[in-house]
């Protein structure tokens, strides 16, 4: 089951790599001065939109990776043949849902919920 937590961990650097963006664009919409600077002193706002263009650049690729990975697992989701286990694999290794939510989707206990999706993985030599 490690190899299927990668959503979760891609969705946790997309939204740090969100908010990174979201500070960016409040401090270049700060008022600057447009005075001149003397030699030697950097141009904020150019470096604020070289940092903010270096971020959403990479901010892309792993959104590309995210829907890869999500492809992957969503393969490997389709073999399962027990409905149950299929959506409750879904809930968490696509919607990245916790257990105890995913439990009470499905009226079971979360670590009934775990051990079920666990075992028909390692049958299937996945986990």
């Amino acid at each position: 089951m490690r190899g299927m937590n990668k959503v979760y961990y891609l969705k946790l650097e997309i939204r740090d790599l969100e908010e990174e963006l979201k500070t960016i664009a409040s401090v270049s919409a700060m008022n600057y001065s447009g005075m001149p600077h003397s030699t030697g002193v950097s141009d904020t706002t150019y470096n604020l939109a070289l940092k903010g263009e270096k971020i959403f650049e990479k901010l892309v690729r792993k959104k590309i990776k995210l829907l890869e990975e999500i492809d992957r697992i969503e393969s490997i989701i389709e073999q399962i043949e027990d409905d149950e286990i299929r959506a409750m694999a879904r809930m968490r290794f696509i919607k990245t849902m916790k257990w105890e939510d995913i439990g009470e989707v499905v009226h079971l206990d979360r670590t009934v919920c775990s051990k079920k999706v666990r075992k028909y993985l390692e049958r299937m030599e996945i986990g």
